[in-house]
């Protein structure tokens, strides 16, 4: 899966995350990662853990190309 913008480049930046994790530093609940798209400068972002992955705002995927 790649994370792309829905006008469709694949030139997002991350530019804020939060990966919440307990004492010995191992994943728990859902991560959230935002992004901006380089080339129309819309903002969306993904969530993924705890049983969620979904996208936000401008941002979607595309299933890698085999």
């Amino acid at each position: 899966m790649t994370l792309v913008c829905e006008c469709g480049s694949p030139e997002i930046e991350i530019v804020d995350a939060t990966y919440p994790e307990d004492a010995d530093g191992r994943p728990t609940g859902t991560a959230h990662e935002r992004y901006e798209c380089q080339q129309c400068g819309r903002t969306g972002g993904f969530a993924f853990g705890g049983g969620v992955e979904r996208t936000s705002g401008c941002v979607t995927t595309r299933e890698a190309l085999r």
